[in-house]
């Protein structure tokens, strides 16, 4: 008899969101990356303000906001790696662990690095508010340097 096209029970199929959840978790998603950043803002501002900005150096304020940076991408990615887990993605976990990443990945970081940097630098010279009306703009940022970057 022949096989049908149809799977059989014993081979396991991928995992993949109902398209339901994925409209439900999308705006979720969005929300919860606006919040996180105005809170950001919001702390940042608080966090600066216990130095003397007149008294430091321009090294000095861009080794506080890489550090600060620094340690927010690391929260980031523990969050991410959470997430994924919890999602039952232990391939992409792993390999992320491993920096078995693609090239288009490691230009994306980079960018979103430093524009995580310039904006805790913003945080530091400027207004809380005028720096999180430039950050809105980095999704859309975003789309298009990947656009442009990786047609």
């Amino acid at each position: 008899m022949p096989e049908s096209p149809k799977q059989s029970k014993s081979e396991k199929i991928p995992r993949q969101p109902e398209s339901w959840l994925r409209l439900v978790l999308l705006p979720v998603v969005v929300l919860g990356w606006y919040y996180s950043n105005g809170m950001n803002g919001v702390v940042f501002q608080a966090f600066a303000k216990q130095f003397d900005l007149s008294k430091m150096g321009l090294d000095s304020m861009i080794l506080v906001a890489a550090e600060t940076t620094f340690g927010q991408l690391m929260a980031g990615t523990l969050t991410a790696c959470v997430a994924l887990l919890a999602a039952g993605e232990f391939d992409k976990v792993w390999n992320l662990l491993r920096l078995q990443v693609d090239s288009k990945t490691v230009v994306m970081s980079v960018l979103h690095g430093f524009g995580s940097i310039f904006t805790n630098i913003g945080f530091l010279f400027g207004k809380a508010a005028m720096v999180q009306a430039v950050k809105l703009l980095e999704p859309f940022l975003t789309l298009f340097w990947s656009c442009l970057l990786f047609p």
